[in-house]
């Protein structure tokens, strides 16, 4: 078992402040949560077999995710997506039968791993892991990175968020918020300063198989 001390090796992420409430666009705005119509995605002009989240994703060349308690989308099992979804139906008073549209969405989105012409990176604060149930370790177009307890970081882990090329977005219990430009600038500079501290290939092997082994122990 792991010594209470860990608990204190790096502070637990705070509530995030309130950020400026801009759009892509510098208008002062704030997004409904990717729900009702539907989990999936939000609503634009688009071909409607296609959500606007998998659309970012298929338009951009790198994405990148930082996460400090959800396991990333584009890493999640079946009946994971289920639960987390389940749960925002809930938090949100929505019809249950969104959420099934919504996990077969996101495991098509997967599919997007395996195109090699793009670059993910997924850095993860180790307490996520008592979630993960699959990996994607050693995939040549992935970075995989995990945050450990026990050490110290340059950076405190505030909230979770996800980048996309220039694009960084933001999502609370509320909505979403998505910055460009300078504020866009000042997440990429968060998640690479993270990337300092992260531990990689084997080295986050060995952590997600203790993961298990604790879990089952």
């Amino acid at each position: 078992m792991r010594a209470p001390a860990d608990l204190y090796a790096w502070p637990a992420p705070a509530a995030p402040r309130t950020p400026p409430r801009r759009t892509c666009c510098g208008c002062s705005a704030r997004s409904r949560p990717r729900t009702a119509a539907g989990v999936a995605g939000c609503v634009r002009v688009r071909p409607p077999s296609r959500t606007a989240t998998t659309l970012l994703v298929a338009e951009s060349r790198v994405i990148r995710h930082f996460e400090t308690v959800y396991v990333a989308g584009l890493l999640e099992t079946a009946d994971y997506a289920r639960r987390v979804l389940a749960e925002m139906v809930e938090l949100h008073n929505l019809d249950i039968a969104d959420v099934d549209a919504a996990v077969a969405t996101r495991m098509q989105r997967q599919q997007l791993l395996y195109d090699t012409s793009k670059r993910f990176e997924f850095l993860l604060a180790e307490p996520v892991l008592r979630w993960l149930l699959q990996t994607v370790v050693g995939v040549p177009n992935i970075r995989f990175g995990i945050l450990p307890l026990g050490v110290p970081l340059a950076t405190t882990p505030q909230n979770s968020f996800q980048m996309y090329d220039d694009v960084a977005i933001v999502e609370t219990f509320v909505g979403e918020t998505t910055y460009r430009d300078d504020e866009a600038a000042t997440y990429t500079r968060a998640i690479e300063r993270l990337w300092n501290d992260a531990v990689t290939g084997e080295g986050a092997r060995r952590l997600i198989v203790r993961a298990a082994q604790e879990l089952q122990s």
